[in-house]
């Protein structure tokens, strides 16, 4: 069940594929975004305990980012490592 939900959530969070010449993506971002596919890979031990293959965890993942544009994501906050997060005003 939770590996449903954490699926779900990520497929939520993915990026549309944008349009025209993307913008530099900044040093936090990059890192955030290192962090989520961490996140990603470190859901692979409950998936293969469900019974999902490799290659089906790989192809439903693959190329799933988050997506900067929603207003609901809020990544963490750099000032508080250890998983604090920023809190939306």
């Amino acid at each position: 069940m939770r590996l449903a939900f954490a699926l779900l959530v990520a497929l939520a969070l993915a990026a549309m594929p944008e349009a025209g010449a993307a913008s530099p993506t900044s040093d936090y971002k990059r890192a955030v975004e290192a962090g989520f596919a961490q996140w990603l890979e470190g859901l692979w031990p409950e998936a293969e305990a469900a019974g999902v293959s490799r290659a089906t965890f790989d192809a439903q993942l693959k190329g799933l980012k988050l997506d900067w544009s929603l207003p609901q994501l809020v990544p963490p906050d750099p000032a508080y490592p250890g998983g604090r997060r920023c809190r939306p005003p």
